[in-house]
């Protein structure tokens, strides 16, 4: 199993090793796709996680005991095939590769698997075809008394649910 987390640590959280023991501990394959952190030790740190969905449930746990806020990153953009001249310019700006040109039909292709969540295809879309479809479920932790769940809850505008069933 594959997960993107967007891990967001407090500085009282700088001292510990808690990416070592997501490695160690619950056997864990970590791919640091980016990290940001102040001279305070506050940051965030954008991670994709591959394991057993167990070990993936105790690690998030772990995590969140220690005072990490968690929440799952579901990367996407919408593309609208209208609005779209498949001139290319977000395929220089997407360093996942997740933007290409089919070679043969000369359209824009995305492969949601390899996007990372940077948005900089968005930025540079000269027609604004491109927009950001980001999904984010947080993770309500054991301890939360203000929530009854357990598992993440989903935040995705109805435009961009509807929007990004159109790529396939």
């Amino acid at each position: 199993m594959k997960s993107k987390l967007l891990l967001k640590f407090p500085n009282k959280t700088g001292d510990k090793p808690i990416v070592y023991e997501l490695i160690k501990k619950y056997n864990l394959k970590l791919n640091i796709i980016k990290a940001a952190f102040d001279f305070n030790m506050e940051g965030h740190l954008l991670l994709e996680i591959e394991g057993e969905s167990k070990d993936i449930s105790e690690a998030i746990k772990f995590v969140s005991e220690e005072g990490v806020a968690i929440d799952f990153v579901n990367s996407t953009i919408s593309i609208d095939r209208d609005e779209c001249v498949n001139c290319g310019a977000c395929i220089s700006a997407c360093e996942s590769r997740a933007l290409s040109m089919n070679k043969n039909s000369l359209t824009l292709e995305f492969d949601n698997n390899r996007c990372v969540g940077c948005n900089l295809c968005i930025k540079v879309c000269p027609s604004r075809a491109i927009r950001n479809g980001v999904r984010i479920e947080s993770y309500a932790s054991p301890d939360d008394s203000s929530s009854k769940r357990r598992m993440p809850k989903t935040r995705v505008s109805e435009e961009n649910s509807r929007s990004t069933s159109n790529l396939k």
